[in-house]
């Protein structure tokens, strides 16, 4: 049986020490930063913090609500160059104990996009925030400069395909048009 492997970015705060309102807070470390750009598939992650707030939800649950804020160095999918992409994400988790998380469920907007945890012993408010980063990522990040123009390409001798020759039913209006015709 093999261990689930330890986040890369981890702070967990116990449940029984949260308290509505107080102010939670981190930073990863060069190390953590390190190992979330490997998670990314990035060049460099510069920096991530996270600074949130719990407060009781629901049938002894908790709601967790905050912001991640990240620097990251991405390839930009034009030129291949390095481009440094800056952001901030808005998150939200909530948590039920587990014997009450049907009843939590219920709570929610049922066509939202939330869903209720299991509230185990501690929350890990670093792997939330490394999450919500993960999502926040821009996947096709480009310098404000580069430009893309598009490329022709076709075998030797035969002239390349044109997004105008590419649409399939281009045809059928002339063809609609003839049937009108007759």
């Amino acid at each position: 049986m093999s261990a689930e492997a330890a986040p890369e970015f981890s702070r967990t705060i116990p449940a029984a020490a949260l308290s509505a309102g107080a102010p939670l807070e981190g930073a990863a470390k060069a190390q953590e930063c390190a190992a979330l750009a490997a998670r990314y598939s990035v060049p460099a992650v510069r920096a991530l913090r996270y600074a949130a707030t719990a407060a009781p939800w629901g049938p002894g649950g908790w709601r967790v609500k905050g912001v991640v804020t990240a620097a990251l160095t991405q390839v930009c999918v034009v030129t291949l160059e390095p481009v440094d992409t800056d952001f901030a994400e808005p998150f939200e988790r909530f948590f039920a104990p587990k014997a009450r998380l049907d009843e939590a469920a219920g709570l929610l907007d049922p066509e939202g996009e939330e869903t209720v945890e299991a509230l185990g012993e501690a929350i890990d408010l670093g792997e939330i925030a490394a999450e919500a980063a993960a999502l926040a990522i821009d996947p096709y990040p480009r310098k404000p400069e580069a430009a893309f123009d598009g490329v022709l390409t076709g075998p030797p001798g035969v002239a390349p395909l044109t997004d105008e020759a590419a649409r399939p039913f281009a045809g059928l209006a002339t063809l609609k048009g003839k049937a009108r015709d007759r």
